[in-house]
């Protein structure tokens, strides 16, 4: 199959791999395009977790998926968008997603970002304990806000089951 980008590729394998109505996790998701098409990308660089998960955010965010989330960091396929919509099994708010969705990006991009500064600190033999202190300060930030959605989905699941 012919692919105009890495993203179209990327969901053409996702929804290949969805189909079988399993959940996977971003991990499965790239171990399987990487079986299925090799590490090498349509633009020629390489197909990693971030891309992945960029590809996966956008399409989800498209609001025109019949896949959810079905976890942290893990998808599944709903029967059709219809159900989706009316049954809100697994996606109670899609606001929450999108939340949710945000924030893990914004986990990643801290700490890529982190980490590079400290390589390049590490490489010129300095260290900064603020800089640290900050890092640490801004995941456990993010780590919080993603748990305190993740148990307001929960709770709105679980109140939804008891009507």
């Amino acid at each position: 199959m012919k692919f105009k980008s890495d993203c179209e590729l990327i969901r053409h394998y996702f929804k290949q791999l969805l189909s079988d109505g399993k959940d996977y996790t971003i991990h499965e998701v790239l171990a399987y395009i990487i079986r299925q098409h090799g590490e090498i990308g349509i633009n020629g660089k390489t197909i990693n977790y971030a891309k992945v998960q960029n590809a996966l955010f956008q399409f989800m965010r498209s609001g025109n998926s019949c896949y959810t989330m079905a976890g942290r960091g893990s998808y599944i396929k709903s029967e059709t968008v219809a159900e989706k919509q009316i049954s809100n099994s697994v996606t109670i708010n899609p606001v929450c997603d999108n939340a949710l969705w945000i924030l893990r990006a914004a986990e990643i991009g801290v700490r890529n970002c982190f980490s590079s500064y400290h390589s390049i600190l590490e490489m010129s033999g300095g260290g900064d304990f603020h800089l640290r202190n900050t890092e640490q300060a801004v995941a456990t930030l993010l780590e919080q806000a993603i748990h305190q959605i993740e148990n307001f989905r929960e709770h709105q699941h679980s109140s939804q089951g008891q009507i």
